[in-house]
């Protein structure tokens, strides 16, 4: 026996009934391109209505403290001890007495524990000033708020330290909303939309196992296709109406015989 026929009989058929096919996924995709645009442009409207319609602009308005010392001379370690006792005053800030008291000034339909959770207070790397930040959905109200907190803070911490701060920027009314932007919201929607729909043609295009043409046929059967017979669709369209106009003209001669009958029955 020769040694190619050996070779051949050798030989392990490949099953490429499982195998994708990257190319004609590509295609898919780019013929079913409107999809993915009209996907897109929904994406971006609901985004546009999800920034408009449901969520709340927020806006931030901070005031800065400086904790100074009232002695006239000041040594290294007197720096050191400032900088720790930063840390405590950003406490004193946010404690329960200080915020009830910013409660009762403004008159807030809300408590102090409620209200610690709209307020942001940090001290300033490599500094003594306290920021005091304050995030709410009335920019008037959230500057309020930040200097009715430092203010009451720093008398807290009179009391209590014989420190004397001093506030060197008070808080004013920032009408920036800190939330995401409409622009990008949109584009995080019209994207995720996009990206969704071009999964979901390319999970259809997996799950199509029906025969889509000759070379499907080659691939599944192993067999040669000869010849392939195409669908002549203006052919079975001038069928479909001459059948259908047989029909009505039937129907019409079926009426008219009638017709006909009655008379005659009359006479």
């Amino acid at each position: 026996m020769d040694n190619n026929e050996l070779k051949f009989k050798n030989q392990v058929p490949v099953n490429t009934a499982n195998q994708i096919d990257l190319l004609e996924l590509c295609y898919k995709l780019l013929r079913k391109w409107y999809f993915i645009v009209i996907a897109l442009l929904v994406g971006c409207i609901g985004g546009v209505c999800y920034n408009r319609f449901m969520i709340t602009p927020m806006y931030n308005s901070s005031s800065l403290v400086y904790i100074r010392n009232d002695s006239k001379t000041i040594s290294f370690s007197d720096l050191s001890v400032s900088e720790s006792l930063t840390k405590d005053y950003e406490v004193i800030f946010t404690s329960r007495p200080n915020l009830e008291n910013v409660v009762d000034e403004l008159d807030l339909d809300m408590t102090a524990s409620q209200l610690k959770g709209y307020l942001d207070v940090s001290s300033i790397e490599d500094t003594r000033i306290i920021k005091i930040t304050c995030s709410s959905s009335d920019p008037t109200q959230c500057s309020k708020i930040a200097n009715s907190v430092a203010k009451y803070g720093m008398q807290m911490i009179e009391e209590i330290d014989s420190q004397s701060p001093y506030i060197i920027e008070k808080a004013i009314p920032s009408y920036s909303a800190t939330t995401d932007s409409i622009v990008k919201t949109t584009a995080l929607f019209g994207s995720a939309a996009a990206v969704f729909m071009a999964g979901l043609l390319v999970v259809l295009f997996l799950l199509n196992d029906t025969v889509q043409g000759a070379l499907d046929l080659e691939e599944t059967f192993d067999i040669p296709v000869l010849t392939i017979i195409a669908e002549d669709k203006i052919y079975s369209y001038t069928k479909h109406s001459s059948n259908t106009g047989s029909k009505k003209r039937r129907k019409f001669k079926k009426i008219n015989l009638d017709i006909f009958t009655k008379i005659k029955r009359k006479k």
